[in-house]
Formats: structure tokens, sequence, C-alpha cells
């Protein structure tokens, strides 16, 4: 695997390692994180992250291979933020709560680039995280993220975020005040309160 991720062909070694991947095995997956643990630079560290994802991408969950358990923890601890993130994004895939944990620290990171952000928010609610509503609901005043906070919001339960959403509604644009009914008519409880709010008139009907 290691000569397969030559830094000098960056897109034909993803490629490659992808490949390797592409059936999402345990075998296939536990291959390419012992090449994590196998490999001696950054770059060489974050191609088969990315390699990994890729091959996960569409589950929710997986199973960790044996040696996640010490390879995470220092993907966790790197210094470069490419690498923190992708492996915060692998781990959380893997149910652990230290990736997830990093993953919110990297939404609310106001020092973080919103391409950043947004793909650690991704990974959270790709994994259906838990307690992840009221993040959704601080987001909600960040310009950056606030389209991806509004769509999120509809896998959560929380009448609190429908308030949210109803009180901001005048505020947002309207490309954002179509998800936000979009999100507000995904659940009986916040149809709801919408159906309430345009009765009202605090929302018009149109």
């Amino acid at each position: 695997l290691g000569m397969l991720a030559k830094p000098a062909m960056p897109r034909l070694s993803e490629f490659m390692l992808r490949r390797i991947g592409s059936d999402g095995g345990p075998k296939a997956i536990a291959a390419l994180v012992d090449g994590i643990a196998q490999a001696k630079d950054d770059t060489t560290r974050l191609l088969f992250l990315r390699a990994v994802r890729s091959s996960l991408q569409g589950q929710p969950h997986a199973d960790a291979p044996a040696s996640w358990v010490t390879v995470g923890p220092n993907l966790l601890a790197s210094q470069d933020p490419a690498i923190q993130l992708q492996a915060a994004a692998l781990g959380a895939t893997f149910q652990q709560a230290e990736a997830a944990d990093e993953l919110r620290k990297i939404v609310t990171d106001a020092k973080r680039t919103a391409t950043d952000r947004e793909e650690a928010l991704s990974a959270l609610l790709s994994g259906r995280t838990a307690r992840l509503s009221s993040t959704l609901v601080a987001l909600l005043q960040d310009q950056e993220l606030r389209p991806a906070a509004i769509r999120g919001l509809s896998l959560y339960e929380d009448a609190s975020a429908t308030k949210a959403i109803l009180g901001l509604y005048a505020q947002l644009t309207p490309d954002e005040q179509r998800m936000a009914l979009g999100t507000l008519c995904s659940r009986q409880a916040s149809a709801n309160s919408l159906m309430d709010a345009i009765a009202a008139k605090s929302i018009p009907a149109s």
C-alpha cells in the first residue's frame, strides 16, 4: 500500500487507494487504516484518510478496525488541521466519542475556514450524532453555516429549534426561508407550530 500512496502522484494514488477500499468491507478498511499507521508523512496519511472516508461514504456508522484504537487518537492530536478534520470525521463514522467532540469544536471554531466547518458539520449530520440540536440552533446565528444548520435541524425533534427558526424567519434570505419551511414541515409538531405562526400572521402564508 505504501507504494501506491506516492506524494508525487496524489490524484492517482488516492484513486488507487479508493479502489482498494471500494467494497467498504472490513478487511479493506482495516488494510487502509494499517496504511495510515505505516505512513511516514502527513501527505500520505491524508491520502489514506480520504480513501477510507470515500470507501465508507453513505454509511452513517461502521465498525472500527482494531488498529484504530491507537491510530485514531494519534491522528486527532495532529497539528495538521486537514488531518485532524479527516480523522475526526472518520472517527465519528467509527462511533468514537472523542472524534465527535472534535468535530463539534471545529464546527464552532470561527478561526477555521468555512469549508472545514461545513465538512465537520456534514460529518456530524451524516452520523446522526446525538445531542446536536443545540449546536445547530446556535449556528442559526452564523451566516456561513446557517443553511446547513437549518437543513440539519430536520433530523431532530426539538421544540426550541422550531421556536428559533420561527423567530429568525423574517431575517432569512428567500433561499433560507424555503429551507426553513422544509425543515418545519418535516415533523408534525413543528408543522403545527408553523401553521399557528401563519394563522397569527407572524409568517406570511405565501
